[in-house]
Parts: C-alpha cells; structure tokens; sequence
C-alpha cells in the first residue's frame, strides 16, 4: 500500500515541511500511521537535499532517527532545520565564491540573525551603526517579502534560492523623501554593507578588481556546522 503522505510532502515547499514536523512533535498516534509519516517526511527533506541532522539522531532508533519531543520546534534557515532552542543571536555561515582555479573560495561570516515571520518589514529597524552583516531568514509562506529601505544607502542585499544558490544582488541607496520597497522571494536574505567589503579587501577582494566582481562570483551560502545539540 502507497504512504498516505508521500504524495502530499512531495507537493510541500521546505517551510511548509519543517511546519508539519513542528506540528507533529509530542503526538500520540497509531505505530503504523507514525512510521509511515517519519518515512515520508525524511525522503521529502532528503529529495531536496535540506539538511535536517539536528533534528534526527542514528540512536533513536524508535522514531525513524528523528526526535519528536516538543523541545526541538525548529525553523528553515539557510537549507537546514534548526532547532529554536539553539538559536543565538549570531549565525556563523560562509559564503562560498567561484574561483578561477575551479574551486570555492569561502568567506567566514558570524552575522546577526533576524527571523522575518511578516512580509513587510522596514529594513531600518534592524540596521546597526558600523559595518555588521545581517542574515535575515524568511519563515512566511508569502510568495514576496517587502523590505522598506526609506533612507539606507551603500548595502548590498543578496537573495538566495531555497537551495541557497545565489538569486539577486540589489544595491540599497532608499533616499529620505521616499519609501523605496524591496520585494525579494527569496526566502534566505544576507545584508552587506559596501564598508565591510572594503574593509576587508584582504580577503573578499584579493582577486577581484571591484565590489561588482566580487558580488558576481557570490555562488551560495551555507551554516556552518558548529551546533550541538
């Protein structure tokens, strides 16, 4: 007989996946009716290559590997399901650059993370004095986020896919007399200043001749694995 939900997960996009997990955690249901859903959802998470380690263990072997206490609510970020207990302020994550010599180049990035539940949002409220980065992580279902940005110059705001390849580059110059809107669909944000680029020309533009060059080799971005759980 065909799993009853194989079918519906494969129709999910990964935040409305990480809701049913959510959803499902504590439950008390019939063994088989459980097993058929942990199956499931594990090759729908696996179909889309999200990383979900820190929500499954090999020793729990009594719940399909994953662990289903109400603790380990958990939200999408960056293509991997965290959590909400190890959540800090700061995410460390590297972007990942194309290079001439056909490899990655990494760029090693600890930025404040702002999780984005509405799909308006004035980006000013967030926007710190100095040259910090920000990685905003999308948790709506809305097909676009608007981002309010009255004011704020000289930021780069780049969007990435769900597979978290680069999608958009738009540089942020809002002037005062106006509300400039944003609207990006991705649903993982990394907000960089020009300054910290420039700043840190050692390494973000050792072999790139402008901000444009460097921009255009962005190639994805990824969580570092340094949570425990």
């Amino acid at each position: 007989m065909e799993n009853q939900f194989k079918e519906r997960f494969r129709k999910m996009n990964p935040l409305e996946l990480v809701d049913t997990y959510n959803k499902n955690l504590d439950r008390s249901w019939d063994l088989f009716e459980r097993t058929e859903f942990l199956n499931a959802i594990r090759d729908a998470f696996g179909n889309r290559n999200i990383c979900i380690e820190q929500i499954t263990h090999s020793s729990a072997i009594r719940s399909n590997g994953f662990l289903l206490g109400k603790k380990y609510e958990s939200i999408f970020v960056a293509n991997k399901v965290i959590p909400k207990k190890e959540l800090k302020s700061q995410l460390p994550i590297t972007i990942l650059l194309d290079s001439a010599c056909e490899q990655h180049e990494c760029i090693y990035l600890n930025p404040k993370l702002v999780l984005i539940n509405e799909p308006i949002i004035d980006l000013r409220k967030y926007v710190e004095h100095g040259s910090s980065p920000i990685l905003f992580s999308v948790q709506h279902d809305k097909i676009q986020t608007v981002f309010n940005v009255t004011g704020i110059q000289n930021m780069y705001l780049l969007g990435f896919k769900f597979s978290n390849r680069i999608k958009s580059v738009n540089l942020i110059n809002g002037r005062k007399e106006h509300v400039f809107q944003l609207a990006i669909p991705s649903k993982t944000l990394l907000f960089l200043p020009k300054k910290l680029i420039l700043e840190s020309n050692s390494y973000l533009l050792v072999n790139r001749p402008s901000i444009e060059k460097f921009l255009n080799d962005v190639h994805s971005i990824q969580i570092l694995p340094t949570l425990k759980k």
